[in-house]
């Protein structure tokens, strides 16, 4: 699998795969607030309980999977 890493502007959020922007997050008051709009053909994100697990697929793959930690978890 390749690496997945967050990357901020300051404005946007964005998924980077393999150091390429591939999916931007959505502003909040959008319709499409809480989704990652794809910036590269192929590529699809999506989080569960972002930003804790993010899921990078390409073509209907999972290329990468990115887990980030609060500290909570034992």
């Amino acid at each position: 699998m390749g690496q997945a890493a967050i990357e901020s502007d300051g404005i946007n959020v964005f998924v980077l795969y393999n150091g390429v922007r591939v999916a931007k997050r959505s502003h909040s008051g959008t319709p499409l607030a809480g989704t990652w709009m794809s910036l590269e053909p192929g590529y699809t994100v999506r989080d569960k309980g972002y930003p804790q697990e993010l899921v990078v697929e390409y073509e209907g793959k999972v290329v990468s999977l990115l887990k980030t930690y609060t500290g909570d978890e034992r």
